[in-house]
C-alpha cells in the first residue's frame, strides 16, 4: 500500500504502532545492558573473592591439568613449597608430591574412585625437605568441559611438632610420674595426700602395706573406714587445723594402729595447694619411730633401773655402815664384859649377857643370811631350783629353828596346817620367806602374845600366812613395806633392831615363783584383832 493511499488516521496509528514498537526496542536494550552490567560486576565481584581467598589462605593451592601439569599456584603455595609460579608449571605435580610416600597409590585411586580425596601425605619442598600436610585435592570439568584437578595442601610441620612437643611432655610426664611414685614407694616412711572430707586421694606402698591393703583398694577411702571413729576425728580436727590455717604442723609424736599391732610415727602435715592457689586437702608424712620410740622406753627403764640399782646400793651400804655394825658391836661389847667377870670372879648377871650375846649372834647371823641372798638375787647369781616338797614339812623346820627364840620371849606359837601341802618351788627360797616372816611376827609381838602359821590349799595353789598378835603397821607405811627405796623399819617390842631387808626378799623370792604376797595389819585392834597377817601364795605344780 502506497503511503498516498492511506488516510491520515491510518497514517497516525501505524506511526504509534511504531513509537511502540520503537519503545519496546528501547527497554529490551536497556535492560540487556542493565542485566549485562549487573553480570560483569557480580563476575568481578567474584573474581575478586576469589584472588581474596586464593592469595591470602594459608593453605598452598595448585591447579592441575590431567596430565599433572601445574597451571598455577598461590603465593602460599609458593612460601611452603619455595617454588615460583614458573618453577611450579615447569615441575609439574610430580615435583612437589612425595613419590615414595607409601600413602599415595592408594590416595590416587580413592581420588579416581570418587573425585575426590582428604587425607595426609608428605610433600617435597624446593631444598628436598620433606615435610607433612594435610592433602584436599577435587577432580572437576571447567566452561570448556576440561577436566581439571584442585590440590589443597595444609603445612602439618608445626602442628606435628606441638604434637611430638606434646607427646615427649607426656611421656615426660608419665616417667616423671612413675619416678616419683616409685620414690614415694621407697621411703620408709607414710605418705598421703587427704582432701577436705578426709578421704584418701593418694597413698605410698609402705602406707597401704601398714593396713594390709594394695594403694588402689587406700585410694578414695575415708580414714572413718580404717580407724574407730574418735581415733578417725582426732587425727581429721589435725588436718582440718592446717588446711584451715593453711600453716604446716611438723613432728607431730601419736600412735597408729596397724595389722602389725601399735607403731608410733612422726608426722608432719602441710596444706595441699592446687594450681589456682586454693587448699584443697593436706599432704602428710608419717616417719616410723617405733625402734626410736622403744629406744627411748628401754633408756627410761635402764633410768629406773639405775635409780633402783643407786636406791639399792645407798641400802647396801646403809645396813653395812649401820644395821650390820650394831649387833657386832654389841657381841663384842658384852664379850668383853663377859670375860672381865669371869676373871674377876664376879658371876653375877652373866646369864643375861649371855643371852644378849646369843640375841645378837642369832640378829647377825639372819642379817648376814638376809645380805647374802640379797646381794645374789640383785648380781643375779642367785639359783632357782623348783622341786616338788611338802611345805607342812618346811613349815616344821621353821617352828624348830625358832622355837627357843620364841620362848624366850614368852610366845606361842601355833600352827594350823592341812594333812598335806605339796608345792613346786625352791625350797631355800621359800625357806627364807618363811624365816623372815616368823623372825618379824617375833620381833614385834609382846612377850604372852600368839603367832599363828597357816597353811591352805586352793585351786591354783597355796597360801601361807603367818599372823601374829603384835604391835601391828600404821596404814600409811603398808604401801612401803616391799619398797627399797623406802622400806620401813621400827625397833620390835624388845627394841630388837631391823633393815627391812627380809621384807623385801620375801617379794622377790614370791614373785619369782609368779605368786604374790600382801600383808593386813590392825594397829588400834578398833576393826578386830591387834596385830599383823602376812600371806603368800605359791603353786603346787
Amino acid at each position: 500500500m502506497n503511503l498516498r493511499d492511506k488516510t491520515k488516521e491510518e497514517l497516525v496509528n501505524e506511526l504509534q504502532e511504531l513509537q511502540k514498537a520503537h519503545h519496546s526496542l528501547q527497554e529490551s536494550y536497556n535492560r540487556h545492558v542493565s542485566e549485562s552490567k549487573k553480570l560483569e560486576i557480580s563476575l568481578r565481584l567474584s573474581e575478586e573473592k576469589f584472588r581474596l581467598v586464593f592469595e591470602n589462605t594459608s593453605e598452598a593451592i595448585l591447579f592441575t591439568q590431567p596430565d599433572g601439569a601445574i597451571q598455577f599456584a598461590n603465593q602460599e603455595a609458593c612460601r611452603i613449597f619455595g617454588f615460583s609460579n614458573d618453577e611450579f608449571q615447569a615441575n609439574g605435580r610430580n615435583g612437589v608430591v612425595n613419590l615414595n610416600d607409601s600413602r599415595l597409590p592408594e590416595a590416587l585411586e580413592e581420588r579416581k574412585r570418587t573425585g575426590k580425596f582428604k587425607g595426609e601425605l608428605t610433600f617435597v619442598r624446593k631444598d628436598g625437605t620433606i615435610f607433612p600436610g594435610e592433602l584436599t585435592s577435587n577432580i572437576y570439568v571447567d566452561s570448556l568441559g576440561i577436566q581439571r584437578t584442585s590440590i589443597i595442601v595444609r603445612d602439618e610441620t608445626n602442628r606435628n611438632l606441638a604434637d611430638e612437643k606434646l607427646r615427649k611432655s607426656e611421656a615426660n610426664y608419665m616417667l616423671l610420674s612413675k619416678q616419683f611414685e616409685a620414690i614415694l614407694d621407697h621411703i620408709p616412711g607414710l605418705i598421703f595426700y587427704k582432701d577436705t572430707k578426709n578421704n584418701f586421694m593418694r597413698v605410698n606402698k609402705y602406707l597401704a602395706q601398714l593396713h594390709g591393703k594394695s594403694k588402689e583398694e587406700l585410694e578414695g577411702k575415708n580414714l572413718s573406714d580404717l580407724y574407730p571413729k574418735e581415733d578417725a576425728d582426732n587425727y581429721y580436727q589435725d588436718d582440718l587445723a592446717v588446711i584451715n590455717s593453711g600453716l604446716a604442723r611438723m613432728n607431730i609424736i601419736e600412735p597408729l594402729e596397724t595389722k602389725n599391732g601399735v607403731k608410733w610415727v612422726s608426722t608432719s602435715k602441710i596444706p595441699f595447694v592446687n594450681t589456682n592457689g586454693e587448699t584443697i586437702g593436706v599432704i602428710g608424712m608419717s616417719i616410723d619411730i617405733t625402734e626410736r620410740k622403744l629406744a627411748e622406753q628401754k633408756i627410761e627403764l635402764k633410768n629406773e633401773e639405775l635409780e633402783k640399782s643407786n636406791a639399792v646400793k645407798d641400802k647396801f651400804l646403809s645396813i653395812i655402815a649401820h644395821d650390820l655394825k650394831s649387833p657386832f658391836n654389841s657381841i663384842v661389847g658384852y664379850c668383853d664384859l663377859l670375860v672381865e667377870r669371869v676373871q674377876e670372879e664376879d658371876y653375877d648377871g652373866i646369864g643375861k649377857f649371855a643371852e644378849i650375846i646369843s640375841q645378837s649372834s642369832h640378829r647377825a647371823v639372819n642379817l648376814l643370811m638376809n645380805l647374802m641372798e640379797w646381794a645374789q638375787s640383785q648380781t643375779g647369781r642367785m639359783e632357782f631350783n623348783p622341786e616338788h616338797f611338802e611345805m607342812k614339812s618346811l613349815i616344821n623346820e621353821m617352828e624348830f629353828l625358832f622355837e627357843d627364840i620364841a620362848i624366850q620371849k614368852n610366845i606361842i606359837l601355833n600352827k594350823v596346817l592341812p594333812i598335806t601341802s605339796p608345792v613346786f618351788a625352791d625350797k631355800a627360797m621359800i625357806g627364807t620367806v618363811l624365816r623372815n616372816l616368823i623372825a618379824n611376827a617375833i620381833k614385834f609381838t609382846e612377850p604372852g602374845g600368839k603367832i599363828m602359821i597357816s597353811a591352805e590349799v586352793k585351786r591354783n595353789g597355796l597360801t601361807v600366812s603367818v599372823a601374829d598378835s603384835g604391835i601391828g603397821i600404821p596404814k600409811n607405811r603398808i604401801e612401803t613395806l616391799f619398797s627399797i627405796d623406802e622400806s620401813y623399819s621400827t625397833p620390835g617390842t624388845n627394841n630388837e633392831k631391823g633393815t627391812g631387808l627380809g621384807l623385801i626378799l620375801c617379794k622377790e623370792f614370791i614373785e619369782k615363783h609368779g605368786g604374790r604376797i600382801w600383808v593386813e595389819s590392825n594397829r588400834d585392834g578398833s576393826s578386830g584383832k591387834k596385830g599383823t597377817s602376812f600371806h603368800f601364795t605359791i603353786p603346787t605344780n
